[in-house]
């Protein structure tokens, strides 16, 4: 079993990484957080899930979202502290397998929008 509690994954296009959100054992949060879990290939056995580090806060994280070329995940969060809103945040990594970056709130007028869900990227990332 992957997790006790599972919502909204997403896998790459190759399909050796898988983003969920989760309130399993070891979470920060208890309503939900980021983890992720490899495999070497498309047959092999997915990895023990861990948490995506720098991406969840004490705050709800969840509804990931990859960029096509695997560079960034796109969530939604409510890490501005208003447990009322949700805004969209996303974090890059320079490679696959490199470590991700601080997430950061999405430009432009994307949150200026009350309670933001289930974020869609575009195949150019924009």
């Amino acid at each position: 079993m992957i997790c006790a509690f599972f919502r909204a994954g997403l896998a790459t296009r190759n399909g050796q990484e898988l983003v969920f959100e989760s309130t399993r054992d070891g979470v920060i949060s208890n309503i939900g957080d980021l983890w992720s879990t490899t495999r070497p290939s498309i047959e092999a056995p997915l990895r023990r899930p861990e948490l995506l580090g720098l991406v969840n806060t004490k705050y709800w994280e969840g509804q990931p979202e990859f960029a096509e070329n695997g560079l960034a995940i796109y969530f939604s969060s409510r890490r501005n502290q208003d447990r009322d809103r949700n805004q969209i945040y996303v974090t890059r990594r320079v490679a696959t397998g490199s470590p991700w970056s601080e997430p950061k709130p999405v430009d432009g007028s994307v949150n200026a929008f009350e309670n933001l869900r289930f974020p869609k990227v575009s195949s150019d990332a924009r």
